[in-house]
Order: C-alpha cells, then sequence, then structure tokens
C-alpha cells in the first residue's frame, strides 16, 4: 500500500469519527428534555413564576395550568401551610418540612396534617421524585440545587409544573428587591392553581386591612428606625428595606436602613436603631433573642436601654404566604406597643387568625418574666 492510499484511509477514519461523536453527544441526556412546549388553550390558567438553578433566580417562568393538579409535592414550612389550606390534602404527595408540621401549621388547620405523606431529610432528591411522579412541585429557591432538586427546568422539561415563591431568596444576599406586592401575588397563585380564588382574595383583604390598622392608628409624629437581623454565629444578618421584613417596617411608617447583607458587630452598632426585631429560625421560639439583650456589647444601644428588643419567626417574613399577617402584626406591635389591646379586638372574626403564641418569647420582657 503506498503512501497516497494511507492518507485516504486515514482521512476516512477521522470522517467516521466525527459523525460518531457527533451522533453521541446528540443522544447524551440534558436538562432540556422531550416534552413538546405547552400550547395555551381558552380556559387554561396562567401563573408568572421564575427559574431556578442553584438557588438562583435565572429568569421568568409562566407555568400552564389545564386543570388541578392532583399529585402534588411539597418542600418547605410555609410552602405546606400554604398546600394544606388551597389544596385537597388527598392529592398531596408528599410534604418535607424543616420542623414539626403538625406543631408549627396554626390551630385551624393542625387536623388537616394527620393525614399527609410527611417525608424526612435525605429523602427529597431527583431519584426519588422521578418515582413519585408529582404533577405539582411547590418549593423555595434553595431546594432547586444540584444536591436536592436540580432546577425548575429539569422538572419542566419533563411535563412537570414548578412553583418557587419569589421571596425565597438567600438571607445572606441583597441582589433582589422583594416586596409585600409579590408575596400578596403568592397568595393569588395558589388561588389560581387550586380554583380558589375567593378564598386568596379574602386572605389578601385581610392582610391589607391589617396594614391599614396601623397606619391609621399609629402616632404620626413617631418614627422609628427598625432593624431585623438574625443571628449567624459571629456575624449578623440584615433585613433590610431590601427585604420583605424592612418593605413591612417601611409600609408601616417606620424606617430601615439599607445595609451590607451581613454585618460584624461594630457595623450594626453604629446604626443604633430605636427597635430591633430578632429573626428566630432554629424553632427556638424567640429565645435567641438572648443573643443581643445579654451581650454586654450593646447594651448602650437605644433598643437595648428601652427594652424595645423583639422576636419574630422567619417564616412570618421568608416567603411568609398568609402568615405575612402575622409578621405585619408582630413588626407593627414592636413598633406600636402601645396599640396591642386595641389591634386585638380587631381580631375575634378574622379569616386569618394570628398566631403569635408559637412564639413564647416574644418580646425582651418575656425572657426575664419567663425564667424566674
Amino acid at each position: 500500500m503506498d503512501l497516497e492510499d494511507n492518507d485516504v484511509k486515514y482521512y476516512e477514519c477521522m470522517i467516521i469519527f466525527i459523525i460518531m461523536a457527533t451522533f453521541l453527544s446528540g443522544c447524551k441526556e440534558t436538562e432540556h428534555y422531550y416534552y413538546p412546549k405547552e400550547t395555551i388553550k381558552t380556559g387554561d390558567k396562567i401563573v408568572k413564576n421564575i427559574s431556578v438553578k442553584n438557588y438562583l433566580k435565572i429568569g421568568e417562568n409562566d407555568q400552564i395550568f389545564q386543570e388541578i393538579p392532583q399529585r402534588v409535592f411539597i418542600s418547605g414550612q410555609e410552602e405546606a401551610e400554604m398546600a394544606v389550606i388551597f389544596c385537597n390534602p388527598e392529592n398531596i404527595i408528599g410534604c418535607y418540612t424543616m420542623y414539626d408540621l403538625k406543631k408549627y401549621i396554626k390551630p385551624m388547620y393542625k387536623d388537616k396534617v394527620d393525614t399527609l405523606p410527611i417525608m424526612h431529610y435525605g429523602e427529597v432528591n431527583v431519584e426519588r421524585m422521578l418515582q413519585m411522579k408529582p404533577d405539582l412541585i411547590i418549593a423555595q429557591q434553595e431546594a432547586f440545587r444540584p444536591d436536592s432538586l436540580k432546577s425548575t427546568e429539569f422538572w419542566n422539561s419533563r411535563g412537570i409544573k414548578t412553583y418557587v415563591p419569589k421571596n425565597t431568596n438567600s438571607p445572606e444576599k441583597h441582589i433582589y428587591r422583594e416586596t409585600i406586592e409579590e408575596e400578596l401575588q403568592y397568595i393569588r397563585d395558589f388561588g389560581i392553581i387550586f380554583h380558589k380564588e375567593i378564598l386568596a382574595d379574602a386572605f389578601i383583604q385581610d392582610i391589607r386591612q391589617t396594614i391599614q390598622f396601623f397606619l391609621t392608628h399609629k402616632d404620626k409624629n413617631k418614627k422609628r428606625r427598625v432593624m431585623v437581623v438574625e443571628d449567624f454565629g459571629g456575624t449578623i444578618g440584615s433585613y433590610d428595606r431590601t427585604k420583605l421584613a424592612g418593605r413591612i417596617v417601611e409600609a408601616l411608617g417606620g424606617e430601615s436602613p439599607e445595609t451590607l447583607p451581613i454585618l460584624g458587630k461594630e457595623d450594626f452598632m453604629k446604626y443604633d436603631p430605636d427597635v430591633l426585631i430578632v429573626v428566630c429560625s432554629d424553632g427556638s421560639h424567640g429565645e435567641n433573642m438572648k443573643t443581643f439583650t445579654e451581650d454586654i456589647n450593646y447594651r448602650k444601644l437605644k433598643c437595648i436601654k428601652n427594652k424595645a428588643v423583639y422576636s419574630i419567626q422567619l417564616e412570618m417574613m421568608y416567603a411568609p404566604g398568609i402568615r405575612l399577617k402575622d409578621g405585619i402584626e408582630c413588626i407593627g406591635l414592636a413598633m406600636y406597643p402601645e396599640l396591642e389591646e386595641e389591634y386585638k379586638k380587631t381580631q375575634k372574626n378574622t379569616i386569618n387568625h394570628s398566631y403569635l403564641e408559637w412564639l413564647t418569647y416574644r418580646k425582651m420582657e418575656d425572657l426575664y418574666q419567663k425564667s424566674k
């Protein structure tokens, strides 16, 4: 065989190799699966949501609902409560929450928890979810990570709808400005998805009336600087005016300074708030206020000297859904404690009774009264 024949053989082999490589790469599974893109038909309900990957919003994501979902999986404390209220419990195929849902959920819904298929840490993963065959996944942004539920696109491309509450950004980041209106839309979206728009509107009206109560009755000459913070073990997370908690403060007539997401002690002390609200995110029922009330470095702060330190449950201000009302109550009564008795009078026939009793230690005074 001469040299020219060898060259021909070489180029023929290279062409075959390229064709095979191209074919194999085309067969490789990606998140862009084969499920056809949905078309909107008369009567379809459209919910504008978000695409999430690696705990980050990566775009908008319209979800089209032709019918009420029949196989719903939920991940998240308040997401579970919302689902129990709006969704038929028989249609919930799995539910994962950080701590005991029966203890957390509002009293009027506790009996519905008994029939829920509760899942545990480590069970929420792609393999298990594919076996369960949900038609709707409701989960916070943090659930869409490589070691958990991958991404919303992964499920949408397989014909499985997703719903992610928009105000579930990482507390350590202020890259997205949360709003009260988006939280109200979260409630409205559940009404649309589960065909309970009237119920959703009733919750929303109750929340708006709660805001209006504080605006109507507060001392208009008294503007307080309010900070909502969380102890991160050596550093302090700040839920400032870019976060939902800060937006509530401003909606109720207070001042919420814009800060860095994470503060050191000295940086925090420079703001010297009139009112300090400490986030309870670990089921401690408010006892973690002690991190601030018992630190000698903070004794000169106005909020400590005036005993204006309060606690708030994370789920009241982190994609709270119907608990948005509880968050407004917590923050409003911290800013205007003189209104508490008057406020209680308005709550006798409300659709959404508060559950402030969940917080054993709601204000600084409680810490020391209940320890005697």
